[in-house]
This record gives structure tokens, sequence and C-alpha cells, in this order.
């Protein structure tokens, strides 16, 4: 019988990046509506690696429990 690790998984409130899913699921907005707050100019949430979105959680956060409204 062979050894496996067992795989640890990171709660979501403390990963630092998270991916579309898990920022949609997290935040609770749609997909198309936090495309359209990272497009806004001088929103640095957004990070595009190997063709993929990942957005910053904590400045994503920060920005929205600033906002009065979305």
């Amino acid at each position: 019988m062979q050894y496996e690790p067992k795989k640890q998984e990171v709660p979501i409130w403390q990963k630092k990046m998270l991916d579309t899913e898990e920022a949609v699921a997290y935040f609770g907005i749609g997909r198309n509506k936090l495309y359209e707050i990272c497009e806004k100019r001088g929103a640095n949430f957004m990070v595009l690696y190997d063709g993929r979105r990942f957005f910053r959680r904590e400045k994503l956060e920060a920005y929205l429990n600033k906002q009065y409204s979305i």
C-alpha cells in the first residue's frame, strides 16, 4: 500500500488570491459584476495568470466595504 499525503485545503477567507468561482461565492456577487468592478480605472484587484483570472481578496474586500452600493 502506497502512502498518499493528506491534501490540506486552506479556508477561502484565509486565501490571498481567489479564482473566479471562489470570488463569486465569497463576495456573493455575479461574475459579470465582478469583472465590471475590476475593469474600472485604478482598480488593481484582478491578476491574469496563464489565461486565468485571479482576484486579490483583501484589496477587493476593502474596496467593496467602502462602497455604498455596487
